[in-house]
């Protein structure tokens, strides 16, 4: 529980708010937004003062983005993704002039995950960072990407 705690006050650190977005939700990546809304699920669903009835709705939510996550990197890891990936990073080559293109972690936005948050500072490096999180190889654990 300390881990998720620690990772949801650093997310929190790093995108306060602001008036018009309390929350800071607007600095965060699609990615992020779903990685955080994992940690604060489970954080809820654990708690026992929770209605039984929360508790289920943070599991299910937990568990539909988590199948997300690994439906992703299946995606990814398939021959017929490949040339997509490919054209995904010659086009942030062209857009940034960097060559270090890192695949979505999410299906997200109608399936444009991976071309979606590209004017987010520092987006590929912060993908990077959520594709290190423990949680994120242990549902991973299975042999995707």
């Amino acid at each position: 529980m300390k881990s998720i705690d620690a990772r949801i006050a650093r997310l929190e650190t790093m995108f306060q708010g602001s008036p018009d977005d309390p929350f800071g939700l607007d600095r965060m990546t699609t990615d992020e937004k779903q990685v955080l809304l994992i940690f604060v699920s489970r954080k809820v669903a654990q708690d026992p003062e929770t209605p039984a009835a929360e508790r289920q709705e943070c599991r299910e939510t937990i568990a539909k983005i988590e199948a997300d996550i690994q439906a992703m990197a299946r995606q990814q890891a398939s021959d017929h993704y490949a040339p997509h990936l490919e054209r995904c990073r010659a086009d942030w080559k062209r857009k940034s002039g960097k060559d270090n293109y890192v695949p979505a972690l999410t299906w997200a936005n109608g399936g444009w995950g991976e071309i979606f948050d590209w004017d987010m500072p520092d987006v590929m490096e912060r993908r990077t960072e959520l594709r290190a999180l423990p949680e994120k190889r242990a549902l991973l654990a299975d042999g995707c990407p």
